[in-house]
């Protein structure tokens, strides 16, 4: 973060928009493996979270088998980003929260 603000305070020339673009892809490489590391270090608050998602599809077909639940509905359920919420059951499932809402459905 550090070069970034360095080289932008240095007077551009021909190679600066280069130079940032690369660090910004440095630190974008970084952020993406932090990002997928979490999902293989948090096995026990994982498998909570499945469970929970679970229940809540259960309770939601029980009780409104003919209304469709969304990924949105059960993300905010889980205190989460719909985006989060997919990939944290892409990884421990091997399919996203659509699909198993439409497999339940079906």
């Amino acid at each position: 973060m550090q070069n970034i603000e360095s080289e932008d305070k240095r007077s551009i020339d021909e190679h600066s928009q280069d130079i940032i673009v690369s660090q910004l892809g440095v630190l974008l490489n970084y952020a993406e493996r932090f990002y997928t590391r979490q999902f293989r270090t948090r096995n026990s608050v994982e498998s909570d979270i499945l469970t929970c998602f679970q229940s809540i599809l259960q309770i939601h077909f029980d009780d409104n088998k003919d209304k469709l639940i969304t990924a949105n509905d059960i993300a905010s359920k889980l205190a989460m980003s719909t985006h989060y919420l997919s990939d944290l059951l892409r990884n421990l499932t091997g399919v996203n929260t659509q699909q198993h809402i439409s497999h339940l459905f079906n």
